[in-house]
């Protein structure tokens, strides 16, 4: 080969890396980078300019739409890739974080932040929302005082029949806006099945089907839970009776549907809890199934921890023009929960200091936290030893042990429940006042699991726990995630529960 050949293949190499780079460089980082600095920008300055005195009624509210508005078509001209690596991104992954000095938001938070404040408002009260009078006792008699900060966004969209994607941490409130958002909108003269809500395990259903009978305790309204683990004709026997809200899970539900068991003419509302877990279970093809037997029109909302690629693929084939909403992590706030940690020498020291503080304080009821289910029965037996009244709950359980463990929690009969993580979504008790850490988390994700549900919704509670030496780093680590402090606890502890 001549020097002449091997010059003109070089140059085109050169050539075709040079094309490729500038093209990736272009089209790619360049768009990503004003998009997100830009989004950086506007975030800080009209999000800041919106929130203060300068601005009120309808002026606020045009600030947002316009900011909402600008971000969207900026973000419309990004390239299909980008949009997607990025509107895929794990809720754990949205936050700001900083390259040469630039402070880059990951997509999906700049998405959503044109989502909620574009066209959707905001309520502080629940007065606000104009909603039927027993519901609102409901809603008072479980403890809850105000909107939380994600029911704040959530409700007006909900009750509005837009169809809505909320993602946010267990314990912020998604499924009680949802079950509220249903019960003002059923129709009390018709008792054909109006809202349907999907849950992926039978466990949380139950929590479900609890929840949406304490918030409608004072309405005429027929619910049923219809779940796998029980019997068929008890189902038969209540759906063909006729029930309003219906909750299950979707391997039942989709049997009951093709059986005609469940009727769906007149369903309006369809929701999806835990809409993450649900689909990471495998229950995709019974989640497409439901919906073609459902009404074309019906309202879909969807609740979800993360958004992985495959649930955004199926809300876009099932969902129309969706509100997305998004609490950002810095907004997972615990406001409402005192939060206090005890310095202990050794392991072995925990039992005797649980014994300590229990004989100190008085709290009608007390859920205490463990990592494993061992643990749990360890501690169970120690403390009925010691002569306290114990539940305990772990996945071990059949579900008979389960709602026994349950029903002598919330009526009294137990003063303490112990649990671990793999039931922290279905023990959502009212009357709960506070919550011990007998061992720190394992996954920090966890620890808003363990307490955020006890100071939710504008409801008080009290959080300690035990760390030793070995674990402080994980509590500071846990500290940061949350921008949230957790104090030592005072002498006088038992004067603030």
């Amino acid at each position: 080969m001549n020097s002449s050949n091997v010059c003109a293949n070089y140059n085109v190499i050169w050539e075709t890396y040079y094309i490729y780079v500038n093209y990736w460089f272009f089209y790619t980082t360049v768009p990503l980078v004003v998009v997100t600095v830009f989004g950086t920008l506007a975030y800080r300055n009209m999000r800041t300019l919106a929130n203060t005195r300068q601005l009120q009624g309808a002026d606020r509210q045009l600030t947002h739409m316009i900011l909402g508005q600008i971000i969207l078509i900026i973000i419309s001209v990004l390239p299909e890739a980008i949009f997607y690596a990025y509107s895929t991104a794990s809720v754990s992954l949205n936050k700001t974080v900083e390259q040469a000095g630039i402070e880059y938001f990951i997509f999906n938070i700049v998405d959503s932040l044109a989502a909620i404040t574009y066209g959707v408002k905001q309520v502080e009260h629940f007065d606000q929302l104009n909603l039927r009078e027993s519901l609102l006792r409901g809603i008072y008699n479980y403890g809850f005082e105000r909107p939380a900060e994600l029911q704040q966004r959530t409700l007006k969209p909900c009750i509005s029949g837009r169809d809505i994607i909320v993602q946010a941490q267990s314990g912020t409130g998604k499924s009680a806006a949802c079950i509220i958002a249903i019960l003002q909108q059923i129709d009390m003269d018709c008792n054909d099945c109006q809202a349907l809500i999907l849950a992926p395990t039978r466990e949380l259903s139950q929590g479900l089907h609890r929840l949406v009978l304490a918030l409608g305790e004072h309405m005429n309204i027929t619910y049923h839970s219809c779940v796998g683990g029980t019997k068929i004709r008890d189902d038969i026997k209540r759906l063909e009776a006729g029930t309003q809200v219906v909750v299950g899970t979707p391997g039942r539900i989709c049997d009951m549907l093709k059986k005609s068991i469940l009727r769906s003419e007149k369903m309006e509302i369809l929701v999806l809890d835990e809409a993450d877990e649900i689909l990471y279970r495998g229950f995709d093809e019974q989640i497409n199934e439901i919906r073609t037997m459902l009404p074309g029109h019906i309202q879909i909302i969807v609740l979800s921890t993360t958004m992985p690629q495959y649930l955004c693929e199926m809300t876009q084939k099932l969902m129309n023009n969706p509100v997305h909403i998004l609490l950002e992590p810095n907004d997972r706030t615990l406001e409402g929960i005192r939060q206090f940690y005890i310095n202990i020498e050794r392991e072995e020291r925990k039992l005797d200091t649980l014994y300590g503080l229990l004989d100190t304080l008085t709290t009608a009821a007390t859920v205490i936290c463990c990592n494993t289910y061992l643990k749990v029965d360890w501690l169970t037996e120690k403390l009925r030893e010691h002569g306290f009244t114990v539940s305990a709950l772990h996945v071990n359980m059949d579900a008979k042990q389960y709602n026994n463990a349950m029903n002598e929690f919330r009526t009294g009969s137990s003063r303490i429940l112990i649990r671990t993580d793999a039931l922290l979504n279905n023990t959502d008790v009212p009357q709960v006042a506070l919550v011990i850490n007998y061992e720190v988390p394992i996954r920090r994700e966890h620890y808003i699991r363990r307490i955020g549900r006890y100071g939710a919704f504008g409801r008080k509670g009290t959080a300690i726990t035990f760390i030793t030496q070995d674990e402080q780093q994980t509590l500071r680590d846990i500290e940061k995630f949350y921008n949230t402090s957790i104090q030592e606890m005072p002498m006088d502890i038992a004067d603030l529960i």
